[in-house]
């Protein structure tokens, strides 16, 4: 199955003619999932700006505004790597540093779950070994905020409960759906790949019969 074409040209910009086709699924993975994380930001910046929550309003926004200037930059430079780590950095920062200006685990409904996309993504996008040190990263501000939450709870603002039980749905649905949908997009690239190698080495085998 193929993109709708708008979608194609989005995933394709950085794209080179040398890229192998695995590459190319990388470099698509990438740009689609800064992308739908970017869009899905806008929903923070504006609960949390409608609420008077300027601070953590801004930083959602800012990692909107670095978005698109990464992708935007990756479009005419190519440079495939600066993007891949600016991305990966930002999605590993960002949601922890969102927490942490709501007051903790409870009040900001456990963004920093958005957060393992970063290792994840570096999983698909670097390699397995070259992951583990994001994954180790992650690991540690799970670990640095479950020692500061006491800390943060008594100063967390006055969230109303069902925004906090609407954002926790939220990041659960939404971290599993943008998981599952790069996956799913990487591994139909892979079978593309696989079924178009199957019907060279056919199509091979039959002009040498």
């Amino acid at each position: 199955e193929r993109l709708p074409r708008w979608l194609q040209r989005l995933v394709e910009i950085g794209a080179l003619p040398s890229d192998s086709d695995e590459l190319r699924a990388r470099k698509a993975v990438l740009v689609l999932s800064s992308t739908l994380m970017a869009s899905m930001s806008c929903i923070w910046v504006a609960t949390y700006a409608w609420l008077g929550l300027w601070v953590s309003a801004a930083i959602p926004f800012s990692y909107q505004v670095a978005s698109a200037a990464s992708i935007y930059t990756f479009a005419r430079t190519r440079r495939y790597v600066l993007f891949r780590e600016s991305q990966l950095f930002m999605s590993l920062a960002l949601p922890f540093a969102l927490q942490w200006s709501l007051g903790g685990f409870e009040t900001s409904s456990a963004v920093c779950l958005w957060a393992i996309t970063s290792p994840l993504g570096a999983l698909l996008f670097v390699g397995a070994r070259q992951s583990i040190p994001w994954f180790a990263a992650f690991v540690g501000l799970v670990a640095v905020s479950a020692a500061i939450d006491p800390a943060l709870s008594p100063g967390a603002p006055d969230i109303p409960q069902g925004v906090v039980v609407t954002f926790f749905a939220f990041n659960i649905l939404g971290v599993a759906m943008t998981v599952y949908a790069l996956l799913q997009y990487f591994v139909r690239a892979r079978e593309r790949e696989l079924t178009d190698l199957a019907r060279e080495h056919h199509a091979l085998g039959l002009e040498r019969a």
